[in-house]
């Protein structure tokens, strides 16, 4: 979000832009970002009710009506939404306020994992009703986005991928230095949320084996509901070694000095097998060749740049065979070369250009 909104302030698309969410404990209510970024944290009396729909309903009114209030005065030119959710409290102040309503979608909303029964169902019917208020859908896949025009017919949609600001990152050994990771082992970096479908347990069960615990230590990097299992093994196996999460400023200087990064999304549902991880485009940025699901959108771009190898069988043993198939020496100039590339071609610099496409094209000139 904060790389979207510097270029619409560099781009003079805008040149004031608040951020409006839920407020922490331990975060300011009110922050600025620059000379033109307002953040507002949003204070809810009922943060602390129950999570039943009941109260989760009296939640999302309290803070449906303190955004409506919070918008009524400002002089709004564009909305721009992040959640399926939100949608509804868009498209209301897109006509109190007589303005511009972005929909910018980070996964296929419908279709993520959790989403089922009834509140799929409405999910749906509330995002196929809305989608035409919308005057620009930001999705951020090319196969979600045909999904979204089979789905809703020919609406004003780009693609954007959330790639990390270009930057060229020297080689480091910090992994090594910190986590005291022996010179005999290859390094393998998870780097990201430990949840559901991410391949933890797959990964956990690989790194076990035999077979590949004398050429091949793996590191966990980041925070979730798997760290305390990622812990236990790392205490009861010399190859597995937990860090936690390290601020986004830095994480590419911890990223480089890993030999393979891998990005591991199980199959379970539609939005997960058209998803493009943050993490693939960081190790491309720091120039990492990666080990990658068999799914589609990352299968794409693997291939296309020739940047690493693609499990194809949601298997541990598959794994461990891939992974011994593997001489990092022999990863030659060419796939540097091919890093380099892809770096570029996918950096912000590039899917920003996509960006202020969609808003000259379908909000500024349609004004």
């Amino acid at each position: 979000m904060i790389k979207q909104t510097n270029s619409l302030i560099s781009h003079s698309i805008v040149n004031k832009i608040f951020i409006l969410g839920l407020h922490s404990e331990g975060l300011n209510e009110n922050e600025k970002q620059g000379q033109s970024i307002y953040i507002k944290r949003i204070k809810l009396r009922t943060r602390n009710l129950p999570k039943s729909p009941f109260f989760q309903a009296i939640k999302y009114i309290e803070f449906f009506l303190k955004v409506i209030l919070f918008s009524k005065n400002k002089n709004i030119d564009i909305v721009n939404v992040h959640l399926l959710y939100l949608l509804p409290i868009g498209v209301i102040i897109k006509y109190l306020t007589k303005s511009k309503l972005v929909y910018d979608a980070h996964e296929l909303e419908t279709e993520v994992e959790g989403l089922k029964g009834l509140r799929k169902y409405l999910s749906k019917i509330v995002e196929k009703f809305l989608i035409r208020q919308v005057d620009l859908t930001i999705v951020v896949g090319r196969e979600i986005e045909k999904w979204y025009l089979k789905e809703y017919g020919k609406i004003p949609i780009v693609t954007v991928m959330n790639c990390p600001i270009y930057q060229h990152i020297e080689k480091s050994d910090l992994l090594r230095q910190e986590l005291k990771i022996p010179r005999r082992y290859k390094i393998v970096l998870y780097q990201g949320g430990f949840g559901t479908a991410r391949g933890i347990q797959l990964l956990l069960e690989a790194f076990k084996n035999k077979d590949i615990q004398g050429e091949f230590a793996i590191v966990f990097m980041g925070y979730g509901e798997y760290e305390s299992d990622i812990r236990v093994a790392s205490r009861q196996h010399a190859n597995i070694f937990f860090m936690p999460a390290v601020d986004p400023s830095i994480i590419l200087n911890y990223t480089s000095s890993a030999d393979i990064g891998i990005s591991l999304i199980q199959d379970s549902n539609l939005s997960d097998h058209y998803c493009l991880p943050n993490k693939l485009f960081e190790f491309i940025m720091a120039r990492l060749p990666v080990v990658i699901s068999n799914l589609p959108e990352m299968r794409g771009i693997v291939e296309k740049y020739d940047i690493g190898r693609v499990l194809n069988k949601w298997s541990a043993i598959e794994l461990v065979y891939l992974l011994q198939n593997i001489d990092v020496t022999s990863f030659s100039d060419e796939v540097k070369v091919n890093l380099r590339i892809a770096s570029s071609d996918l950096s912000w610099e590039e899917q920003e250009k996509e960006m202020i496409k969609g808003y000259v094209k379908y909000i500024i000139k349609c004004k």
